[in-house]
């Protein structure tokens, strides 16, 4: 059974102390530091899961397909985070007539559909459905409106899918990476919709870790909530640099003497751009 878990432990720290020696996290490289007071929800617990469209389904109560750090402030993720691995693409999971929803296990106040409804902003995944192939539920999972912002629809379904593919393709190439997206409200410059007053980001943000041998590479983005074209390429900035705007430290399981050589620079060879 899917659980929701917004933990009061973490509730409580002043800061998640999440810096290990080797980087190792018990696998959960993806989680940023999380501060006092942030609303945590975690996705876990399937029972469907399935790594390929002919492979038997399992379960795995200890499966954890996405994280969220949730702002009630502007109705929306502050931040989603997961890992996306190549066993765990190819599964059975479709889009279907998957419809989205509030969570009703989450006690968080949430958007609803009523509010994006002829708002003239699409509901944008931050944890894309199609990364989520290897859960029925746990695709289902990311049309939970704790996953979901305003977004353009030009670029949730252009520039912003061109970049979801690209990730996907480089789960493939180095067999796992380590995922951050989220929204940057800026000066909310598009206001808010709906009764529940959703607040429109000016931007969004997706920052990847790959393994590089014993090391690792690093790369992020910020794409503007616009239908400006917008090559994925022309819009990588280092990780440093997108901390610095989102205040919120990325990334933070590695190693302090390897975590500002990563963040601090972009290999645009070893991403392939």
């Amino acid at each position: 059974m899917k659980k929701n878990k917004i933990s009061a432990l973490l509730l409580t720290l002043p800061l998640f102390a999440c810096s290990v020696p080797g980087g190792q996290a018990d696998g959960r490289l993806e989680l940023p530091a999380i501060r006092a007071g942030e609303k945590i929800i975690e996705y876990s617990g399937y029972t469907d899961i399935a790594y390929s469209s002919s492979s038997s389904k399992q379960a795995d109560p200890d499966k954890v397909a996405f994280t969220v750090s949730f702002d009630e402030v502007h109705r929306q993720p502050k931040w989603v985070a997961y890992s996306l691995s190549r066993q765990e693409l190819g599964g059975y999971a479709k889009r279907g007539e998957k419809q989205f929803h509030k969570d009703p296990d989450a006690n968080v106040r949430q958007a609803d559909r009523s509010d994006y409804r002829r708002s003239g902003w699409t509901n944008g995944h931050m944890a894309p459905a199609g990364d989520f192939t290897w859960s029925d539920r746990a695709m289902n999972d990311t049309f939970n409106y704790t996953n979901i912002c305003p977004q353009d629809e030009y670029n949730n379904g252009k520039a912003w899918n061109n970049l979801e593919k690209r990730v996907r393709d480089w789960a493939r190439q180095f067999g796992e990476v380590y995922i951050v997206s989220g929204p940057i409200i800026g000066e909310a410059e598009n206001g808010t919709i709906g009764s529940t007053r959703v607040t429109v980001p000016d931007a969004f943000f997706k920052a990847v870790l790959a393994r590089d041998g014993s090391s690792y590479q690093a790369v992020a983005f910020i794409m503007s909530n616009d239908s400006t074209p917008q090559p994925y390429n022309d819009c990588v900035v280092t990780v440093n640099e997108l901390e610095s705007i989102i205040g919120t430290d990325l990334f933070c399981a590695l190693d302090d003497s390897v975590e500002e050589g990563v963040e601090g620079s972009v290999n645009k060879h070893f991403w392939g751009m």
